[in-house]
């Protein structure tokens, strides 16, 4: 079984960057409380981390994937 590396890079983006929109989305709502946003406000959070992570790996998905569709 082969991967397609283009779509998983997109799946990962998509899951990224979803990761950083979901804290928007939910103050705009007014559902966000303000002990939650306190701790995702801090860098260190663990829900910006697996954002950044999974958005590197798709970052790296696609270059592997130009690289072997040769172009």
């Amino acid at each position: 079984m082969t991967v397609d590396l283009d779509l998983l890079a997109k799946f990962c983006a998509t899951l990224g960057f979803g990761l950083f929109l979901w804290p928007i989305i939910q103050r705009v709502r007014g559902l966000d409380t303000e002990q939650a946003a306190k701790e995702r406000s801090q860098l260190r959070s663990r829900q910006w981390w697996i954002g950044f992570v999974l958005i590197c790996l798709a970052l790296l998905f696609q270059r592997l994937a130009s690289q072997q569709g040769g172009g």
